[in-house]
């Protein structure tokens, strides 16, 4: 549809999706800059059909990153608690609920339930913060995944690839972390799907990788920002405390005073 003024990504993909799902039980989301191989929307769709009336597995998507995926998948799917928004799909009911929150009002409401939030990647709490100032709308997905127990079906190898990554687009600086192997043909859709269980290696795995730094030199002005993280890091490692490295400073500090106070 056309509109006489720019909304934004986000509030787009967010209008987008429930105007459609209000029509359709369920729907394939391909964005901009984004290419798949031969047989990625019939995978996609017979992964929609299979587990459309199952609640535990809320989206599909046609992306994954060999440094993400389990080991021993083969060449058959698997489930991960780290929803995606590259060539994805879902259904109207996982969707039900994405426009009353924001992502920082659903980290809370995972932090209320004791759900740690950075167990997918202490990139998620920096982009809950700035997904309004952004216009972003990704995060907000992952932790509607992670606040309900959804689980996201992601192929064996990736079938889609994104080629918008230049000195140009507002993620070129992700374009060497994020950039997959060259793209093999469709995995075969399964016979038997594998049951809705998260598969045990995701959590660290996506912990692992989504909390390494950007590829090549950091920029003078980030510098501070880099070194910051770098102590949150250590300290998370020292106490055994991953969410260490997702609080800003005034929270961290605050921990660090706190746990002082109670040892005497």
């Amino acid at each position: 549809m056309r509109r006489e003024e720019n909304w934004g990504l986000g509030q787009y993909i967010l209008s987008g999706v429930t105007e459609v799902l209000s029509r359709h039980e369920m729907c394939i989301v391909f964005e901009d800059d984004l290419i798949c191989v031969p047989g990625t929307y019939q995978y996609l769709a017979a992964a929609l059909h299979r587990y459309k009336d199952d609640p535990r597995v809320m989206s599909v998507t046609g992306l994954t990153d060999p440094r993400v995926t389990p080991g021993d998948v083969g060449d058959q799917p698997y489930l991960d608690g780290r929803a995606e928004c590259w060539v994805w799909g879902t259904w109207r009911r996982a969707w039900q609920g994405m426009l009353k929150r924001d992502a920082g009002s659903l980290m809370l409401a995972c932090e209320a339930k004791g759900i740690d939030r950075n167990k997918y990647g202490s990139d998620l709490p920096a982009m809950a913060q700035m997904e309004l100032q952004r216009k972003i709308w990704a995060v907000r997905w992952l932790y509607h995944h992670i606040l309900h127990g959804g689980l996201c079906l992601r192929p064996p190898w990736s079938m889609a690839e994104h080629i918008g990554f230049d000195a140009q687009a507002t993620n070129a600086d992700d374009g060497g972390k994020l950039a997959n192997p060259p793209l093999k043909p469709c995995p075969p859709i399964p016979s038997e799907w594998p049951r809705p269980v998260e598969h045990p290696q995701c959590p660290k795995l996506a912990w692992r990788f989504y909390d390494l730094p950007t590829d090549g030199p950091a920029p003078a002005s980030d510098g501070l920002a880099r070194l910051k993280r770098g102590i949150k890091r250590a300290v998370a490692a020292a106490v055994g405390d991953p969410t260490i490295q997702g609080m800003n400073c005034k929270e961290f500090v605050k921990l660090i005073i706190r746990r002082n106070r109670s040892r005497g």
